[in-house]
């Protein structure tokens, strides 16, 4: 790994597409302005619907660039040295469905892809039922960018409630874990932050965390806290509320410190395919 800035990019959409898109590309340049090397935009940043409402701006896969999406993004990188990841874009799948997927950018084309895994379905608190399973196609495999010796390990939003997803990344020596995210109130509040944490000290490496903020539409409110974690646990940027940028430095030497001080990684003995040994016992009543 080299050191590199990372930035995460906070905002609040909306149903008003253009408008969203305006602000999030004035944040890109202003990440660009405080020489980030990765950016990272949320979970939908282009805009949020109401909750059972299908996303607007899906793109066609064979004409990435003509979704308004993401040519102004294209257009944003043309003469930029680092990477933009687009978190959560949606692209049609056919069949009615759409992929959530992070597209990577470089010098204004499209170099990578990764379609998000785990899809979310649940009830909040308030009843409002959220059920990604129903119009996301699910991605099939974890996707690692290896960018001139800094790897990025790719996950969306719900992946992040799945260590597995995350160890497969680093079992691949991922520097850099993404999470761009749109966690809803209730669950970022109980749960963000203890995620992060966990899957960066788990994996000793730096977790970059992008997300949603406030209310978007009827029905949808995130909770914010974009966060950058560093391989020992510790949030070395964080923005709570409000629309902007965090940055914060990943560096070679502190990746080395962690890994070589407790040298965890190492140290694992089970894989995917171990299945635990039940061992069944009796109630103390004669019974089974």
């Amino acid at each position: 790994m080299r050191d590199v800035c990372l930035a995460a990019v906070q905002v609040q959409a909306t149903t008003d597409v253009a408008a969203n898109l305006d602000r999030v590309t004035n944040l890109v340049h202003e990440a660009m302005d405080a020489g980030a090397d990765i950016i990272a935009l949320p979970e939908n940043y282009a805009g949020i619907s109401a909750s059972g409402t299908l996303p607007p701006c899906i793109a066609d896969p064979r004409r990435l660039a003509a979704c308004p999406a993401i040519a102004p993004f294209l257009a944003a990188t043309k003469q930029y040295e680092g990477l933009l990841l687009l978190g959560g874009q949606p692209i049609d799948a056919g069949h009615g469905r759409h992929a959530n997927a992070i597209l990577v950018v470089q010098r204004g084309d499209v170099v990578a892809r990764y379609d998000k895994i785990h899809r979310f379905h649940a009830t909040m608190p308030d009843g409002a039922l959220l059920t990604e399973t129903r119009s996301t196609a699910p991605g099939e495999r974890p996707v690692i960018v290896d960018w001139g010796g800094v790897r990025l390990g790719l996950g969306i939003c719900y992946d992040l409630r799945f260590p597995e997803h995350y160890r497969c990344l680093a079992r691949a020596d991922a520097h850099i874990l993404l999470a761009p995210s749109a966690f809803t109130f209730s669950t970022g509040a109980a749960h963000w932050e203890l995620l992060l944490r966990a899957r960066a000290v788990e994996n000793q490496a730096f977790m970059l965390a992008p997300a949603q903020d406030g209310p978007h539409a009827p029905g949808r409110e995130s909770w914010g806290h974009s966060a950058i974690i560093g391989p020992w646990g510790d949030i070395i940027g964080q923005r709570a509320h409000g629309e902007g940028v965090v940055t914060a430095m990943a560096t070679a030497t502190e990746l080395a410190r962690v890994r070589t001080a407790l040298p965890a990684l190492e140290h694992q003995v089970l894989g995917p395919e171990t299945s635990p040994e039940v061992v069944t016992l009796s109630k103390g009543d004669g019974s089974p």
